[in-house]
C-alpha cells in the first residue's frame, strides 16, 4: 500500500515539475518575445549624440504629423523632441528634428543653438523684428543669419578682442562670409530648421548621420578633445576663432610649443587626430577662409593661398596662389576671386593664379555699400556677379570677369542723393532686368563736366546718357520703379528714357 502511495506521490511531483518547467519555458519565451519587441521598438527610435552625450528622440503622434507640422509650402513633417535641462535644471521638451516624406532630416536651429550655449535671436544681425522667418545665432566668434526658403547663410566674423598683437592679424580679414548650400532653410510650424550640411557650416559642428544614429560635436568640444593630442605632438593650437574653425575638417593651425609673437612664432597645419604635420611651422601667419576651405599664408612679408587635399589617405598641402604678393584677401568665394596687393597697388587674381585685373589701381570696389544696402548690395567688389569696379586717383573703370576693361573715365558708381529729391526715394546703384529696361543696368557718374548720372549695361555699353542730376527709385506695394531727373524738369521713368534714347 505504501509503495503505491509513494509511486503516486512521485508521479504527482514529476507532473508538477513538468508543468513548472513548461510554465517557466513559456514565461521565458514570453519574456524573450517582449524583450525583442521592446528592443525592436527601441531600435526604431532616433538617437542623437551631442558632444558625447546620447539622447533618445521621441517623435510626435500621427495627428500631429498630419495636422500641425507643415512648412510654408504645405509639406508635412514628423517632428522629434529631445528633453534638455534649462538653467534652472528643469526638464523641457524641445523640438530638435523634423523629417519630411523623403526621410530627409532637418534640425531645429533654435534648439541646437540652446544646446551649444549660443544666443538665438529673431531677425538678421542688427535687425529688430518679431517675424519667425529669419534668425541669427551669435557665439563668441561670429554671428550667423538663417533665412526661410533660402539656401544661403551669412556670417559676420568678429575681429579678435582685446590687445591682440598676434601677427595673424596682419592679414586682411574679411568680416562677411556667404555660404551657398544644397538645401533651403525651412520654416516648419513657425520654427526654423536646416539640414545637417547647413547646421554643420552654420554652427561649425561636424554632424554624422548613419541611419537612426546622429553624432554632433561643437567647436568647443573639438577644441578640448584635440588640444591634448596637438600638445603631445609638440604644437600649440592657434586660438583665433576663424582659425579654430578648421578643426571641423580634422586639421588645425598650430605653432611650436612655447613659441609666441614676441619671439617670432611660425605657423603650420597639423592633423587633429594624430598631431602629424601637414605643413611645417614655416609661415609668419595663416588665416583660414572657411567659405572656400583654403588658407591665406604669409612668409617673409609675402602672401599666397594654399589648400589641403587628401592623397593616398594622407592630407597634403597644395599651393593655389604663389606666395609672392604683399597682401591677399577674398573678393568672392563662389567665383574664387582674390584681391592682391603689389607695391601699394591692387588687382584681382582667380584661384588658378590668372590675373583678372592688373595690379595698377588704388582700390578695388565701389567703396561704401551702406547707401545701397536696401538694394541688397553686400559685396562692394562685384556688381551683378559680372563686373569688378576699380579706381585710381579718383577715376573709376569697370572690368569683366574675363579681364576685359569695359569702360573708363568715370567719377564713380551709384547715385546716393535720392533723399534730396524725395524723402521716400531710394538710392540706386544697380538696376535689375526686372525693371523693364531690357538689360541689367549700373548707374555711373561722369568724371568730366558737372558729374551727371547715367546708366551703362554690364558689358560697359552706355544705355542712358550721363546728363541727369539724380537717378532714384520709388517702391510702392512691393513694386520698385526707377526714375531719372534733371534740375527744373519733371522726373521721367527710366524705361521711358531708354525707349527714347
Amino acid at each position: 500500500m505504501e509503495t503505491n502511495d509513494k509511486k503516486e506521490n512521485t508521479s504527482k511531483v514529476q507532473n508538477i515539475l513538468k508543468i513548472s518547467i513548461i510554465a517557466c519555458a513559456i514565461i521565458t519565451v514570453i519574456v524573450i518575445i517582449f524583450l525583442f519587441y521592446f528592443m525592436y521598438q527601441d531600435s526604431l527610435l532616433i538617437r542623437i549624440s551631442i558632444d558625447g552625450i546620447t539622447y533618445k528622440i521621441t517623435e510626435n503622434t500621427q495627428d500631429e504629423k498630419e495636422n500641425e507640422y507643415k512648412d510654408v509650402n504645405g509639406e508635412n513633417y514628423r517632428v522629434g523632441k529631445i528633453t534638455i535641462l534649462n538653467d534652472k535644471n528643469e526638464s523641457i521638451d524641445k523640438n530638435i528634428i523634423a523629417i519630411n516624406k523623403d526621410e530627409v532630416l532637418y534640425f531645429s536651429i533654435k534648439t541646437i543653438a540652446e544646446i551649444q550655449g549660443y544666443t538665438y535671436t529673431l531677425g538678421e544681425k542688427d535687425e529688430f523684428t518679431t517675424s519667425t522667418d529669419r534668425c541669427h545665432v551669435t557665439c563668441s566668434g561670429e554671428d550667423v543669419s538663417f533665412i526661410s526658403e533660402s539656401n544661403e547663410i551669412y556670417k559676420y566674423v568678429f575681429k579678435p578682442e582685446g590687445n591682440n598683437t598676434d601677427n595673424q592679424s596682419e592679414i586682411v580679414m574679411e568680416e562677411h562670409e556667404n555660404y551657398k548650400l544644397k538645401d533651403k532653410v525651412k520654416l516648419i510650424n513657425g520654427e526654423l530648421y536646416a539640414t545637417a550640411e547647413t547646421i554643420s557650416k552654420g554652427f561649425n559642428s561636424p554632424i554624422n548621420v548613419a541611419g537612426k544614429k546622429i553624432e554632433m560635436y561643437s567647436l568647443k568640444y573639438l577644441k578640448s578633445a584635440y588640444e591634448p593630442i596637438i600638445s603631445d605632438a609638440g604644437y600649440s593650437l592657434n586660438t583665433i576663432f576663424r582659425n579654430e574653425r578648421a578643426m571641423i575638417n580634422e586639421i588645425a593651425i598650430v605653432s611650436k610649443n612655447g613659441a609666441n609673437n614676441s619671439n617670432g612664432a611660425l605657423y603650420g597645419i597639423c592633423e587633429t587626430a594624430t598631431g602629424n604635420n601637414v605643413t611645417d611651422t614655416r609661415y609668419d601667419s595663416i588665416q583660414y577662409l572657411q567659405n572656400i576651405d583654403k588658407f591665406v599664408v604669409s612668409s617673409n612679408g609675402k602672401c599666397g593661398i594654399i589648400e589641403i587635399k587628401e592623397e593616398n589617405g594622407k592630407k597634403v598641402a597644395k599651393e593655389v596662389i604663389e606666395v609672392k604678393y604683399d597682401n591677399i584677401s577674398l573678393l568672392d568665394a563662389e567665383k574664387g576671386l582674390f584681391i592682391i596687393k603689389e607695391v601699394n597697388l591692387y588687382g584681382v587674381i582667380n584661384n588658378e593664379g590668372k590675373k583678372i585685373v592688373p595690379t595698377e589701381f588704388s582700390s578695388i570696389g565701389i567703396g561704401e555699400v551702406e547707401p545701397y544696402a536696401k538694394q541688397g548690395i553686400t559685396n562692394p567688389y562685384l556688381l551683378f556677379d559680372k563686373c569688378i569696379p576699380v579706381q585710381i586717383n579718383g577715376i573709376y573703370s569697370l572690368y569683366s570677369l574675363e579681364g576685359d576693361r569695359l569702360i573708363d573715365n568715370l567719377a564713380g558708381y551709384g547715385c546716393s542723393n535720392a533723399e534730396t529729391v524725395l524723402s521716400y526715394a531710394g538710392n540706386v546703384l544697380i538696376i535689375p532686368e526686372s525693371a523693364g529696361l531690357g538689360f541689367e543696368g549700373i548707374v555711373i557718374k561722369r568724371a568730366s563736366g558737372e558729374g551727371k548720372y547715367g546708366v551703362i549695361s554690364t558689358n560697359g555699353t552706355m544705355k542712358i546718357t550721363a546728363i541727369y542730376d539724380s537717378i532714384y527709385s520709388i517702391t510702392r506695394d512691393n513694386k520698385t520703379e526707377y526714375f531719372a531727373q534733371r534740375t527744373g524738369e519733371q522726373a521721367r521713368y527710366l524705361k521711358d528714357v531708354i525707349n527714347s534714347f
